[in-house]
């Protein structure tokens, strides 16, 4: 488990086509810039029971095997989106609850019987550029998404 905050701003393609190649960043960069693609499925009850609990739960393809994450919230800082985050590999492209290795949100999941209702809500197909960089002896990642999001459809609906 570790934490994560986010701060996740909605950008134009021509911005996003730019931000990682800004001049004034370049004294900042640790290493290269890294592709890669990224293919996430979330998922949820048909009630939309984790959503209303604040939990998201994804299976990604992330080009060198799946991964199921877990999210819950956390205090953070103010205005930003905080996270505290399980991540474990998994087998195929369903989540594996089971899989869970922290016991207070093992014990949430199974009282809540969510993963025989469990099925996918959309899909994000992702071409993530990302960047470390370091300013003042702080570390971060810059991360620009750029792709579709397709909502998945039940028995015809959408």
């Amino acid at each position: 488990m570790h934490e994560e905050t986010e701060f996740k701003l909605s950008l134009s393609p021509a911005v996003a086509n730019r931000i990682l190649r800004y001049k004034g960043l370049r004294p900042h960069r640790k290493g290269r810039r890294v592709k890669h693609r990224l293919v996430s499925t979330y998922f949820d009850t048909p009630r939309h029971a984790l959503r209303k609990s604040e939990i998201v739960l994804r299976v990604r393809d992330n080009g060198k095997g799946r991964e199921q994450t877990v999210k819950a919230p956390f205090q953070g800082p103010a205005g930003l989106q905080n996270f505290r985050e399980w991540t474990v590999a998994v087998n195929g492209d369903c989540p594996n609850l089971c899989a869970v290795d922290d016991p207070a949100l093992a014990r949430k999941l199974s009282r809540g019987r969510y993963e025989k209702r469990l099925s996918p809500l959309f899909t994000t197909d992702f071409e993530r550029e990302a960047v470390r960089i370091r300013v003042r002896g702080t570390e971060f990642e810059l991360a620009v998404d750029q792709g579709i999001i397709r909502a998945e459809t039940r028995g015809g609906d959408s």
